[in-house]
């Protein structure tokens, strides 16, 4: 009788922790789900970019309601550029986030670029109008990194 229950213990203790790595691979299934939602979110709006780019057209001062001050078709590129760039790195930080990039690309693949991207102090009016539409968690990396333009 000993032995039975002994059996059925060591059975429950199975069927327990095989729902444990259940739930954790769903998880896991989750994180993954949101970040392919998220990188999909950042690829349309960089096609978008680069349609606007193709079509002539400056997709920031469309997005801004700007009119452009000069019709110069290396400035316009060079906004359009900088404003597919924050989508990515902004996906990065995403995947960072999720556990889904190591600390070391998250060095060199976000901070750097948004070190990089925050030292154009000419361009520096796009990321103050985008940064409303940033994470919170987003928004506070890019505030924290020092510029030439502070």
């Amino acid at each position: 009788m000993n032995f039975e229950k002994t059996l059925n213990m060591v059975g429950v203790a199975g069927v327990i922790a095989s729902l444990l790595f259940v739930g954790l691979e769903i998880q896991q299934s989750h994180v993954i789900a949101l970040s392919t939602q998220q990188q999909a979110r950042a690829h349309k709006a960089i096609d978008m970019i680069v349609g606007f780019l193709e079509a002539e057209q400056d997709y920031d001062a469309i997005m801004r309601n700007e009119e452009l001050l000069e019709d110069n078709q290396f400035q316009m590129a060079r906004r359009n550029f900088y404003q597919g760039a924050f989508y990515f790195a902004e996906n990065d930080f995403n995947q960072y986030q999720n556990g889904l990039l190591t600390d070391a690309d998250f060095e060199g693949k976000v901070r750097n670029v948004l070190e990089y991207l925050l030292g154009q102090c000419d361009l520096r009016p796009i990321v103050d109008y985008r940064s409303r539409f940033f994470p919170e968690e987003f928004l506070e990396l890019v505030e924290s990194i020092e510029t030439p333009c502070d």
